[in-house]
């Protein structure tokens, strides 16, 4: 099947979908697609058949996809979430996060080199240009929605803000409050971070809602993963952020 059906032409010349891609000609499930602000499509997904975990790139949406291998370790994953950051020479990193089958674990694969793109894994062998790991929760993980984010400014890049910003963000959050649209500093210098990366209340009126499933970073530069666990007869959100 196609991964991607049809890639959609965003000018105004009103000439709709162009010709459709065949990113992978087996059979493909969890697919995921994102868009970097490089102008940069992202596409992960998992081969059915083998569970192996599959990462494509097209530098924009009229270049033809190029196709890698992230993780094929036994049942590699399912469930998968997509997100991407620019590092400091705008070159994507992709991160991927994923339900490892064979070990009932959260897992997260991400692009170790920007500058180095290749498969992460070759003949069942890691090849290190991808990090892969599990995260070692003590958790009953269930095989549910599993969400990835990484902390990107305005521009895309993968970046950590500064103490005193983090702890404005969370007191907007804990208390409801913020200005419309962006996140400002304790001086009131606007941070440019638009106000889709949080729910919430600008003087008690909700700014922005909609973000189920959706996990974003927390104030430093290390992705963030988000899954549901189960104790007993409940169930719980936990989540794991990389060191």
């Amino acid at each position: 099947i196609n991964v991607t059906k049809a890639k959609y032409t965003y000018g105004t010349n009103g000439n709709g979908f162009t010709t459709p891609q065949v990113i992978h000609t087996g059979s493909a499930e969890y697919c995921k697609i994102a868009v970097d602000k490089q102008g940069g499509v992202h596409v992960a997904y998992c081969d059915k058949i083998n569970g192996d975990v599959y990462y494509a790139y097209a530098q924009n949406y009229k270049s033809a996809f190029t196709t890698y291998l992230v993780d094929s370790y036994m049942m590699g994953g399912t469930e998968l979430s997509l997100d991407v950051a620019l590092d400091t020479n705008n070159k994507p990193i992709p991160y991927i996060s994923y339900y490892g089958n064979s070990i009932a674990r959260p897992k997260i694969a991400y692009l170790a080199d920007a500058s180095k793109l290749g498969n992460g894994a070759e003949s069942d062998k890691f090849t290190q240009k991808w990090e892969v790991s599990v995260v070692p929760t003590t958790s009953i993980v269930v095989e549910d929605h599993f969400n990835v984010g990484a902390w990107k400014n305005s521009s895309g890049k993968l970046e950590a803000p500064t103490t005193t910003y983090a702890n404005t963000i969370y007191k907007n959050l804990k208390t409801g409050t913020g200005k419309s649209g962006y996140v400002y500093d304790g001086s009131g210098t606007k941070k440019g971070y638009p106000s889709r990366y949080f729910d919430y209340k600008n003087n008690g009126v909700l700014v922005n809602s909609g973000n189920c499933g959706q996990v974003f970073g927390n104030g430093t530069s290390n992705p963030v993963v988000g899954y549901r666990n189960k104790v007993g007869t409940k169930g719980f959100i936990e989540t794991a952020q990389m060191k």
